[in-house]
């Protein structure tokens, strides 16, 4: 969290007149809102409303054409390495499989470029239950 910035910083993301434009597709017009620590935001709308691109904006995958954002007060065009590093952000159509659990892709990600075998599982962990994985599928146990 932000808690020991300054006042002003206490706002998780702040956008102040936020657009995108490419060419004549206005994909976000002049969004402004506020997310203060403890608040949840959810990002409701029909395709194409331009929910996506706010959270492309938000993450620095994508530079706004006007306004400004900020997360944790480090604004995203001047401070981006900041704002990147007090966001986490898993889009929607992130590289996963359906079945794998959280728990597998965690492991996979730790693995990415190191060996082909995954580390050794810290003690402490080798004598708990399987995970339950709540869903659809919710009488399946994560094998880890």
């Amino acid at each position: 969290m932000c808690l020991t910035l300054p006042l002003e910083r206490h706002r998780m993301i702040k956008t102040e007149h936020l657009s995108k434009r490419y060419d004549s597709l206005v994909a976000v017009d002049d969004v402004s809102f506020q997310v203060a620590p403890g608040e949840v935001l959810g990002f409701l709308g029909p395709n194409g409303a331009g929910k996506t691109t706010t959270m492309r904006m938000l993450a620095g995958f994508v530079t706004p054409t006007a306004g400004k954002a900020s997360i944790c007060g480090h604004d995203i065009a001047t401070e981006p390495l900041l704002a990147k590093a007090s966001l986490g952000y898993l889009p929607e159509g992130a590289p996963t499989y359906g079945e794998m659990t959280v728990r597998r892709f965690w492991n996979s990600l730790l693995t990415c470029g190191a060996s082909r075998r995954p580390p050794p599982r810290p003690a402490g962990l080798r004598h708990r239950a399987p995970a339950t994985v709540a869903g659809p599928r919710s009488n399946h146990r994560d094998p880890f």
